[in-house]
């Protein structure tokens, strides 16, 4: 299944709020614990507009949005300034289907061309599909946090270290 991957624009933001509600829903994927409003989304929506170094990209199937994916600075000290962080949300319909593996794939070369040589991942533990997903693009676990965050069901999660170098 082919996709188009592209910058997104600010007429994506109220499903990009969808889809995040989605996993906050669900669980054990983002440790944001009440859904949000596009209001309450638009400063981290801002905060990648215009940015060449970690811009916001839409993933879009027959002209829908179906998901998102996008790289953030790891650290502000300088020698982090070669490490990101990626990070990417798809609809519960659009997942399984190999969208995330286009959008993972993407973003990684895109961080390549930015000059970036290493991605981490913040991950829940309990999140197998995407602690899955970056396995199959050789990240690896570099370091676990164990039961440090207590999940909206109540169970406490514990926060997975998964990282990769591109160069």
């Amino acid at each position: 299944m082919t996709v188009d991957i592209r910058l997104a624009t600010p007429a994506d933001l109220p499903k990009m709020t969808a889809i995040y509600n989605e996993s906050i829903t669900a669980g054990k994927i983002t440790a944001d614990l009440q859904s949000q409003t596009p209001a309450e989304r638009r400063p981290w929506f801002e905060e990648h507009q215009g940015q060449e170094k970690y811009p916001l990209f839409g993933v879009y199937q027959d002209g829908e949005l179906v998901g998102y994916g996008y790289l953030s600075a790891f650290n502000t000290r300088k020698a982090y300034a070669m490490t990101a962080e990626v990070s990417y949300y798809l609809d519960m319909a659009a997942r399984g289907h190999g969208i995330g593996s286009q959008l993972l794939s993407f973003l990684m070369d895109y961080a390549k061309k930015q000059g970036i040589e290493v991605l981490v991942a913040l991950v829940f533990a309990e999140n197998a599909r995407s602690n899955g997903l970056l396995l199959k693009y050789g990240f690896s676990s570099w370091g676990k946090l164990p039961q440090v965050a207590k999940g909206n069901d109540g169970d406490w999660l514990s926060l997975e270290y998964m990282g990769k170098r591109l160069v």
